[in-house]
């Protein structure tokens, strides 16, 4: 089991995901340095390897909503595999919907 006191950062980290599947990052760019909501494949990925490295020290409860948080976050990252690379990802979504930099990536 993990240890009482990460307990609140496991719940934490889960409700950070986006209705999209994606656990987003929070960069700061710009003149002004505001701070803007990313949502990538790599930061998506890293959590899910996360998620699944835990997952076996989870109760049964735990357990579960981790591997639903996966679920989610894969679906998301099907939408960053690039359409005309098979087995490639792109580092952000097609979805028009999914929040990024305003940078322009091949």
């Amino acid at each position: 089991m993990i240890a009482a006191r990460a307990v609140p950062v496991f719940d934490r980290l889960l409700s950070l995901q986006t209705p999209r599947g994606a656990f987003p990052s929070t960069v700061t760019a710009g003149p002004d340095k505001a701070p803007i909501i990313d949502e990538t494949a790599f930061i998506t990925a890293q959590i899910v390897i996360i998620l699944s490295e835990l997952s076996g020290a989870l109760d049964a409860e735990r357990c579960a909503r981790a591997l639903d948080s996966c679920e989610r976050a894969l679906d998301f990252l099907e939408t960053c595999e690039s359409r005309s690379r098979r087995g490639a990802f792109h580092f952000y979504s097609r979805l028009a919907e999914a929040r990024r930099l305003p940078i322009a990536l091949p």
